[in-house]
Parts: structure tokens; C-alpha cells; sequence
């Protein structure tokens, strides 16, 4: 049997549009990235914790959540209290001592984003007696919800640990523990890839200390 070109062609065009529709969510489906927000993101969340590289460091204690850290004189130390009537909560902050750092800390420059740094955050928890994994997964106090891939298990001051990466103002990676006394949260944000205020991140949490 014969067919015009006409035909033909219609038929061509036909098949074009199938399998347009068949690869496009049909059938095959659409590779999607990992990390869709094309945030920073490492192979693993989990930190590798080590010694400073120099002894010139600062120190932070608290005797009232029993911890304890060191920190380099190149960042400068912000702390808020930020309990309420139900729960007791800690903010320690991080930042790079600059002039203009500390302006934006303090408030002082108009319309620009946060500032970015290493916190370490202090949640109490001798009522609920949370695990760091039913902590990051279960409360909103983890922005677990806005992590682009699953949390890592590791071993921190000998406690389990859960590391995981999240997305915000700026792609953030997290160290949590916990014990009877509080969560512990440790992050840092993270502006570019590498970042240098990850290796400091890592130098920190190798001096820090639970009591």
C-alpha cells in the first residue's frame, strides 16, 4: 500500500508529539538533581572533627548548660538568651571580626541579609529527654524540613550524632547530640564552596567539652 506524503508526514508528527509526552513524565521520567535549590552540597554532612591548627584560641564556658569551647581570635562571640515561659534556650554565635561584621550584627546596616557564621544553639532538654535524632526529625527547631537530602548517623563526644545540611537565608550543615540535660546544635552557614569558615567549624567542635 502506498501513502502520500501528506499522510506521512502527519504520521511523523504524531510519533514526534508521543514520544515527547512519553519521556517527559509518561514513561520515562524527568531526571531531578539531588539538591534542586543548587545549594552547596558536599558528598558527606559528617564534619571532620580535629585540633586547632594553633594554640592562640579564646574560651567559652558556661556552667549553667555544662559546655564548654574554644574558638580562634579571628571570629567574635555573640550570645542570646532566647528562653521563653515553657523552655530554656541558648544562641552562641560566631562571627568574623570586622568593622563591618559588627555593624551588621549589631543592626546598624539597613537592608542586608543576615550576617553568616558558626552557631552553637542550646535547647533543653530535660523534659522531653530527646534523642538528637528525634530531635532533628521531629521539631521545627531543626529546619530538618528544609534539608535536600538525608541526615547522616555518626558518633560526637562519644553520643550518637546526626549531621545533615539544610537550605535558608544560606545553605547551613548541622551537628546535633543530646543528653539529659539539652540538645546541642551545631552549625554553620555556608556562603561558598569551600567555605572558610568550615574548617573552622571543624576545629571547634574538636575543642568542645560537656560537663
Amino acid at each position: 500500500m502506498k501513502y502520500s506524503k501528506q499522510t506521512i508526514a502527519a504520521g511523523v508528527a504524531v510519533a514526534t508529539v508521543l514520544l515527547a509526552l512519553y519521556t517527559n513524565g509518561f514513561g520515562i521520567p524527568k531526571l531531578e538533581t539531588e539538591n534542586p535549590t543548587g545549594s552547596i552540597q558536599p558528598a558527606s554532612s559528617i564534619p571532620i572533627v580535629k585540633a586547632p591548627t594553633t594554640t592562640d584560641w579564646k574560651s567559652y564556658s558556661n556552667s549553667e548548660w555544662g559546655v564548654s569551647f574554644q574558638y580562634p581570635t579571628s571570629l567574635f562571640l555573640v550570645q542570646r538568651d532566647l528562653s521563653t515561659g515553657e523552655r530554656k534556650r541558648l544562641l552562641i554565635s560566631l562571627f568574623p571580626d570586622t568593622p563591618d561584621m559588627r555593624d551588621l550584627v549589631a543592626g546598624k546596616i539597613v537592608g542586608a541579609d543576615g550576617p553568616a557564621g558558626i552557631s552553637i544553639e542550646l535547647f533543653q532538654n530535660d523534659l522531653d529527654l530527646l534523642s538528637a535524632e528525634n530531635w532533628v526529625t521531629g521539631t521545627e527547631d531543626s529546619n530538618y524540613k528544609l534539608a535536600y537530602k538525608p541526615y547522616e548517623l555518626f558518633t560526637f563526644l562519644s553520643m550518637p550524632a546526626v549531621a545533615y545540611e539544610h537550605d535558608g537565608l544560606y545553605p547551613t550543615r548541622v551537628v546535633a547530640i543530646a543528653d539529659s540535660k539539652a540538645v546541642y546544635a551545631f552549625s554553620v552557614n555556608m556562603q561558598s564552596d569551600p567555605d572558610p569558615l568550615y574548617p573552622l567549624f571543624e576545629e571547634i567542635l574538636g575543642t568542645v567539652e560537656l560537663r
